[in-house]
């Protein structure tokens, strides 16, 4: 039976030559054109690495705390009109990233975490390690919701809700840690990883004002 489906090919081919070779030499086009796409994709992506990776390390090569410290923001009530305690926020010492404890209207709270321009999947995790502690422990980020499921983000959250019973730190924790230590690292999960240094200087009190009520929790 093959031997019948080759006669047959090779009839059409013989028959219909000129059409087959104008075929061939479009699949040539079409195939080259692929992997010139590819290979173009693949060299952005390269650059786009080196990019990064440049930025990083010169942010980090002039690192200072100097002039760092956390600032507390307040917000109107919708109702009152009166200015509530709302963040608590601090940029890090290279500039790369800032952390905001949130205190929300709606009675929620969480800490942000923003990497200008340095994306961060809510699949991989986070380490903490503050300066009164010997070894770091990750903590779980999460993406706002603003519809980009599919898309990593340069700006996320540490939510409240951690698996401290699998060896996350819990969301109180952290916060304690934030107001008792002098200062903290957060490994960001890009770029192969790498740390960014928040002081604490005057967190204790731009935090304590916003009176968090995880702090009086038992979790």
């Amino acid at each position: 039976m093959g031997w019948i489906i080759g006669i047959i090919g090779l009839f059409f081919a013989i028959r219909f030559w000129k059409a087959s070779l104008v075929l061939l030499v479009l699949a040539g086009l079409l195939f080259a054109r692929l992997d010139w796409v590819q290979d173009n994709k693949r060299e952005e992506k390269k650059a786009k690495v080196v990019a990064l990776s440049t930025k990083i390390a010169i942010a980090q090569s002039n690192a200072s705390s100097d002039g760092r410290i956390w600032k507390l923001y307040r917000a109107p009530d919708p109702a009152s009109d009166k200015l509530i305690p709302r963040t608590a926020s601090i940029t890090s010492d290279d500039g790369l990233c800032s952390l905001s404890v949130e205190k929300r209207i709606d009675g929620s709270e969480l800490t942000g975490l923003k990497c200008s321009g340095i994306k961060m999947s809510d699949y991989d995790d986070i380490y903490i390690k503050f300066d009164t502690k010997d070894v770091s422990v990750r903590m779980n980020i999460e993406k706002y919701s603003d519809g980009s499921y599919l898309n990593d983000s340069d700006s996320v959250y540490i939510s409240s809700h951690q698996y401290s019973n699998s060896g996350y730190m819990s969301y109180k924790d952290f916060i304690s840690g934030l107001i008792t230590a002098n200062a903290m690292a957060i490994k960001i999960p890009s770029a192969g990883g790498f740390w960014v240094r928040f002081s604490l200087n005057n967190a204790t009190y731009a935090i304590n004002v916003l009176d968090l009520k995880v702090l009086s929790s038992g979790k």
